[in-house]
């Protein structure tokens, strides 16, 4: 449970180090943290969208889905960070 707020904690943080970096950073992150999310969730089941979990929910789902399709951390991580930038 710890950990799982930690993480939350420290995407959080970059969510928003990335939006105060400017808005070119935070766009061409987005729109490949984007392509990522649809390339590597399509390939099992249909996207959802990312107001279909809370920011709660979508942390503990992505690292378990991730981790069963062989997902590095950082991919893990950079669709985490898009489902909770657009939620």
């Amino acid at each position: 449970m710890i950990s799982s707020v930690v993480n939350a904690l420290i995407l959080g943080l970059i969510i928003v180090l990335s939006i105060s970096c400017g808005g070119s950073i935070v766009d061409e992150e987005s729109t490949s943290n984007s392509r990522l999310f649809a390339a590597s969730c399509q390939s099992c089941h249909t996207l959802p969208k990312p107001t279909d979990k809370s920011d709660e929910e979508w942390p503990p789902l992505v690292k378990k889905y991730g981790e069963q399709a062989k997902l590095t951390v950082e991919q893990i991580d950079r669709i985490t960070i898009y489902l909770l930038a657009n939620n």
